[in-house]
């Protein structure tokens, strides 16, 4: 992905401005440009495409879309607020990438966070992702206890943190869910 473009056009017919947005790829050296991205696409599949850099904030705007799969690439740095401007978006799959921070409030049902480099404690925040099923956060650098807010996610029916030296008796309470990490 090289570009996002936003661009105000005028109609001939009409003569009222209206934004135009497109996407240019570029493959083996070729650019494709793609239009009206924002309306076409309700699933994103680019796990294993070997991007670089940081995710993009204008993905937030992607307002149709349902799946996002940005796994094993090489994507670093913040996850971007926006991407909680998804409403829509349930399974978010960034697994296996170099991201370092998260902030992320949406409907997700399922939210692949390992193999990261996320570091500090795990933030009291996740509260706001109330239809959460499935919340991975193994092999990343996260210290601390789980805080007590996780356990308000009723439909939390799985929860990795393995590789990780957690203290696990509040999710305990929880006895919908799976717990799976380094204590016995």
């Amino acid at each position: 992905m090289k570009k996002v473009n936003q661009t105000l056009e005028e109609s001939s017919n009409t003569g009222v401005g209206y934004y135009k947005d497109f996407v240019t790829l570029v493959t083996k050296g070729l650019e494709h440009e793609v239009v009206s991205i924002l309306s076409l696409y309700t699933a994103i599949n680019f796990s294993s495409y070997r991007f670089e850099g940081h995710i993009p904030g204008i993905m937030g705007d992607l307002i149709a879309l349902r799946v996002l799969n940005l796994s094993h690439n090489e994507l670093q740095g913040h996850i971007p607020p926006s991407l909680g401007n998804l409403p829509l978006v349930e399974p978010l799959d960034l697994s296996s990438n170099h991201l370092v921070s998260w902030k992320i409030n949406t409907a997700l049902r399922v939210l692949n966070l390992s193999h990261n480099e996320l570091q500090d404690h795990i933030p009291p925040s996740l509260e706001n992702l109330p239809s959460v099923e499935s919340l991975d956060l193994s092999s990343n650098h996260l210290e601390g206890k789980i805080p007590e807010q996780l356990t308000s996610l009723t439909f939390l029916e799985f929860f990795n943190l393995t590789d990780r030296n957690k203290q696990y008796q509040k999710m305990k309470e929880n006895k919908n869910t799976q717990i799976l990490g380094g204590n016995p």
